[in-house]
């Protein structure tokens, strides 16, 4: 594995190290990422805040998951730590240069994003949420008879207690099988419909607000469900939906502006060596 033009660029997705020079095509031979790189660095102020280079690091040496297996990584490709970080170092402050030069092109005015808002308001919509609690029992699908049994019987049970007045949370906390929600009382959060299985979303749409536990059985097992609240369909405004529709309008322009970047680059230095 290449330390720094395998890993490091594996480990970016969206944008941060290697989005934007793991995407840019060669625009001749000879004139590939290094070149592009070694050019930028040459003769070019660079900025990498040291925090960056750190997360990255970190975020490096963790794919190979132990210390052990990152070291011979790194001497497999005669690197060092302090090797590695400079050539971090070159690589975030690459990038971040390449966005200062292409920021100009990515700004977009009020009024085109009013206007991209105005022809898709239908996307902009947050669905309708329910804020549940659980006590379950596990009982997937498949589950041998006399299993799926013993946790119906363990669920009606839980059932019972709580119909009697039985601190839910408590419970929750003493019996759920749910290890994520069980300290907190089972408390699920708000979730939508999407979020959840299909079925156990059709079992629990009916539920009234704050109404007793009632026993409801998805493709995972027993649930012990109480609604705590429930957020209607709701549109998106203009300020909320802004970080959104720049994103969407800078996507197509970003990939063109780096590649127009580079060819320019490569023109103005057509003998350039990778370092």
């Amino acid at each position: 594995m290449k330390i720094v033009a395998g890993a490091l660029l594996g480990v970016a997705t969206g944008v941060g190290c290697g989005f934007f020079l793991s995407r840019i095509p060669p625009i001749a031979e000879g004139f590939g990422h290094r070149e592009l790189t070694a050019v930028i660095s040459s003769e070019y102020p660079l900025v990498a805040p040291d925090d960056q280079v750190t997360f990255w690091a970190k975020a490096l040496a963790a794919q190979f998951g132990e210390a052990t297996k990152f070291h011979a990584a790194l001497s497999a490709d005669h690197l060092s730590e302090t090797k590695l970080r400079r050539r971090i170092e070159k690589t975030v402050g690459v990038e971040r240069w390449i966005e200062s030069q292409i920021a100009p092109q990515l700004a977009f005015s009020p009024a085109e994003i009013e206007s991209y808002y105005s022809q898709h308001e239908a996307e902009f919509r947050l669905p309708a949420q329910t804020h549940l609690r659980h006590i379950f029992f596990a009982a997937p699908t498949g589950s041998a008879k006399d299993i799926v049994e013993e946790k119906r019987d363990l669920a009606s049970q839980t059932l019972a207690q709580l119909q009697r007045g039985t601190d839910f949370s408590r419970m929750a906390a003493a019996v759920s099988e749910d290890e994520a929600t069980k300290s907190r009382g089972g408390d699920l959060g708000w979730i939508s419909e999407r979020r959840i299985p299909p079925e156990f979303f059709a079992a629990i749409e009916p539920l009234p607000v704050n109404a007793a536990p009632m026993m409801v059985q998805s493709r995972l097992g027993f649930h012990l469900v109480q609604i705590l609240g429930r957020t209607p369909v709701r549109g998106v405004s203009l300020g909320e939906a802004t970080a959104e529709i720049t994103g969407r309008l800078a996507a197509p322009k970003r990939l063109l502006a780096v590649n127009e970047l580079h060819r320019a680059l490569a023109a103005a230095h057509p003998g350039a060596d990778a370092d």
